[in-house]
């Protein structure tokens, strides 16, 4: 049986992406992210196509970024910001990304939050 952790963590909540944040420092966003983990791709949350670490694959292939986000369905975090792994097509859409859902555990909490 799940713990209740592991039942949160895989719930899903609808996220948008923030747009008044700077591209600029996303890829040290998502090496703060995984902090040394070894993953090097995985799907974008958004898209759904596989996206790769810039610092394993450089330019080839669909770059992850880490992504400001909002989440729109829990009135208690609203205005919160979390980072997450978005491909670099889907973070430069900004305001005209549509919401979308993810897992909360793939949710951290954004340095420098307001």
């Amino acid at each position: 049986m799940n713990s209740l952790i592991e039942q949160l963590s895989n719930s899903l909540v609808t996220v948008k992406n923030v747009a008044n944040t700077t591209n600029d420092d996303s890829q040290n966003l998502i090496e703060w992210y995984f902090n040394n983990h070894p993953w090097s791709s995985m799907e974008c949350p958004c898209c759904g196509k596989i996206m790769y670490r810039k610092k394993f694959f450089g330019q080839k292939h669909p770059i992850m970024v880490g992504a400001h986000v909002e989440i729109l369905d829990i009135d208690l975090f609203k205005g919160q910001q979390y980072i997450i792994p978005l491909c670099e097509e889907c973070n430069n859409k900004k305001d005209n990304l549509q919401p979308f859902k993810i897992k909360v555990g793939y949710l951290k909490v954004a340095p420098h939050s307001t």
